[in-house]
């Protein structure tokens, strides 16, 4: 039974409306990105994630150092 993180993009244009679901699990790590039905990503959410990957490197590299000292 695993914790997921459940956090949604969206889009500068419509900001209350989800436009992709992002799970990261406890780690940091992104367990999948799915948008309305199911579909897979487009290049530009590609893009995107991959930037939020290094933040998320960042974020839960700081909490682990943290965490150990």
């Amino acid at each position: 039974n695993m914790k997921l993180h459940i956090m949604f993009i969206r889009t500068v244009e419509k900001p209350d409306v989800p436009f992709y679901t992002v799970e990261v699990d406890l780690f940091g790590k992104i367990v999948q990105v799915r948008g309305l039905r199911n579909c897979k990503t487009t290049p530009e959410v590609d893009a995107f994630m991959e930037e939020y990957k290094q933040h998320l490197a960042a974020v839960f590299g700081k909490e682990k150092r943290r965490k150990t000292a």
